[in-house]
């Protein structure tokens, strides 16, 4: 099954209590209902991870910031540092959190498995 969302990824999404927001742009499930390949944009609203926190996903990620700034902080390999423009490719289960993002910061992520 594919759904597609079809809008503008420069539209800012402000949220009421400024939380990141996510629209998932493209999904394509495999035949057992889980998700092969999602494609989506995060608005970030200035929100970075919690302290302590760390991502640890069971999926690959490849990232593209394409408006704002943004440190990824890895546990491995320390600081990604993300202008406009700027992609990372971060495996399955590789620790990161998001130690500062502008308030203006949008993504487009694609997650596989």
């Amino acid at each position: 099954m594919i759904s597609v969302n079809h809008i503008n990824i420069y539209d800012a999404i402000i949220s009421g209590d400024n939380q990141e927001v996510s629209d998932i742009l493209l999904l394509v499930n495999g035949a057992s209902k889980s998700a092969n390949l999602r494609i989506e944009r995060i608005v970030s609203n200035g929100k970075a991870s919690p302290p302590d926190f760390w991502y640890d996903q069971d999926f690959n990620e490849w990232c593209c910031l394409i408006n704002g700034c943004a440190v990824l902080q890895t546990e491995s390999q320390g600081e990604i540092h993300l202008k406009k423009g700027g992609s990372c490719f971060l495996p399955m289960h590789f620790r990161h959190r998001v130690d500062l993002v502008s308030e203006d910061a949008i993504w487009i992520t694609v997650c596989w498995h």
